[in-house]
């Protein structure tokens, strides 16, 4: 496990192996502009590493590997994730 600190939070990520089973939500199709897709992405200063969210699995912040255009880390959440930053 690593730990991370973030503006006086400390977090805990473990490795896990593959298969992962993920947390999903399904649109609701009665409302208008259902989210659906990536609703987030944000690139790493150096441009190699690109975070993204699918709103159809909030909790998982995927980071991909632009150099070998593979993924990189999966990063489940206990909330959904409503942004992401590099630092």
């Amino acid at each position: 496990a690593e730990l991370h600190a973030s503006g006086g939070r400390q977090y805990v990520y473990a490795a896990q192996r593959l298969p992962l089973s993920l947390p999903t939500v399904r649109p609701t199709p009665e409302k208008p502009n259902p989210r659906m897709g990536v609703g987030l992405a944000t690139w790493s200063a150096g441009g190699r590493f690109l975070a993204t969210r699918d709103d159809g699995a909030p909790r998982a912040l995927w980071v991909w590997d632009g150099a070998s255009l593979g993924l990189h880390s999966l990063l489940l959440q206990a909330h959904a994730v409503r942004a992401a930053a590099w630092h």
